[in-house]
């Protein structure tokens, strides 16, 4: 039997230095704020900003690119895509003083290349560019907004953050499950791409802005900005936190697109 004060709520000061002496990842509901920041953007990233804990959001966002990544590996025509790119980069040797025979090779061994380690790459790839972007973030604010950010917190935004692209793997998991193998155009997956519309013959650099211009990911962009601004303890203006953010973005789409541009990839 419980003793009665127990019974009847009370908690003993030894009880109350446990519960806070519990990690952050224990005391919420993790998976539970993953849903809130699609419904509760504001209320929810401000929760996290002052509980930050990226590990969970980090490892599902993972977790969901294996079974995308499988799906991607077999469904895209990857033979096209490279023939494409073969075509198309202009600095290398040309489709006319290549053999065939010999670019038939290449192709082959790239596509085989892609069947192995797809996978891998692809995760890895994940994992470092949301590190990568966490760090871009922290850099701006602290030292554009003077916004005295920890990392971690950035971080932790940054992961809870990609709800909306944790919706788009599990989209493409599924959708791309029903189509046929080596049936899509790598550059064209998602309706929620600009790209995915374009014709066949639009130029490199115009594919690569259109995949840049994606629902989901301007989506996460303005949930990043928001999570910044509620995480800052200097408080910088809406206009502030989505100038930063936006304007970071906006380099990186101007780098992508002039490379393509420059090179055809």
């Amino acid at each position: 039997m419980f003793p009665a004060a127990l019974q009847l709520g009370y908690v003993s000061p030894a009880g109350r230095l446990c519960s806070k002496a519990l990690p952050d990842y224990l005391q919420m509901n993790q998976v539970r704020l993953l849903f809130g920041v699609l419904v509760k953007p504001v209320s929810s990233l401000r929760t996290i900003a002052g509980r930050p804990s990226a590990l969970v959001p980090y490892l599902i966002f993972l977790l969901l690119c294996v079974p995308a990544s499988l799906v991607l590996v077999r469904k895209v025509d990857w033979t096209a895509t490279y023939q494409r790119q073969i075509t198309q980069d202009s600095p290398g040797p040309t489709s006319s003083d290549t053999p065939v025979s010999e670019r038939s090779q290449l192709i082959t061994a790239r596509v085989e290349r892609v069947h192995k380690y797809g996978v891998v790459v692809y995760v890895l790839q994940n994992a470092v560019i949301v590190l990568a972007a966490g760090f871009f973030f922290w850099l701006t604010f602290n030292a554009l907004l003077g916004a005295g950010i920890r990392y971690s917190t950035v971080l932790s935004v940054v992961c809870y953050a990609l709800a909306p692209l944790m919706l788009g793997l599990c989209y493409l998991a599924i959708a791309l499950s029903f189509r046929p193998d080596a049936s899509v155009d790598v550059q064209r997956i998602l309706p929620s791409s600009l790209a995915y519309y374009f014709p066949l013959s639009a130029a490199p650099w115009l594919v690569e802005l259109g995949n840049s211009l994606e629902f989901l990911w301007i989506w996460t962009l303005v949930l990043i900005a928001v999570g910044m601004r509620e995480a800052s303890p200097r408080k910088p203006s809406p206009l502030a936190s989505f100038g930063a953010v936006f304007g970071l973005w906006v380099l990186w789409v101007v780098a992508k697109v002039g490379w393509a541009g420059l090179f055809g990839l």
